[in-house]
């Protein structure tokens, strides 16, 4: 990846690097937090945005830099853990299944269960958002992101279902925070 420009700014009292990447050969946006303090935007998405809505997406980004991030891990570690416990085992003694077979389950419901996980660290994300600015402007902003194309429209449905909760789930929460 390429990127035509770096710049430093404190973001809610954290220094963070932000670098602004050549936009994607399918013209997808991009945004995402890196390790190490680090946001890639995309150059389109950049100039998509108006300085607010720049803005909250930084902001959104910035709160995956945080520890809340570690949400997403924790259905890995679970199955790591429960490796190292022997749940192949039990299982297999209980139900006279072979551990492949168990393995196979394992990773099922891994499948099942993160989505909930990758969805509690975008919402999470979101309530840092809509906590370090203006509710009715972080709304404004998710929808004209959502509703361009660019955004969702020509990736996966793993990608627009799972690794991002639908609108209508986030804006349900966001109307809580």
């Amino acid at each position: 990846m390429k990127y035509l420009k770096e710049e430093q700014r404190i973001i809610v009292g954290k220094k963070v690097k932000i670098k602004i990447c050549e936009t994607p050969k399918d013209g997808r946006f991009l945004a995402k937090a890196l390790p190490l303090k680090t946001i890639i935007i995309s150059k389109n998405l950049k100039n998509y945005l108006g300085k607010r809505s720049y803005w909250h997406v930084l902001l959104h980004e910035r709160a995956h830099l945080e520890s809340i991030n570690l949400v997403r891990f924790l259905p890995y570690f679970m199955m790591v853990l429960l490796f190292f416990l022997n749940f192949q085992e039990l299982v297999s003694s209980i139900l006279d299944f072979k551990w492949p077979i168990v393995f196979l389950i394992k990773i099922v419901v891994l499948i099942l269960i993160e989505p909930f996980f990758i969805w509690g660290s975008e919402i999470l994300a979101d309530r840092f958002a809509v906590k370090n600015s203006k509710k009715s402007d972080y709304e404004a902003t998710l929808i004209r992101v959502y509703d361009d194309p660019r955004y969702l429209g020509n990736r996966s449905w793993f990608y627009r279902n799972i690794y991002h909760p639908p609108k209508k789930i986030r804006f349900w929460f966001i109307k809580r925070f």
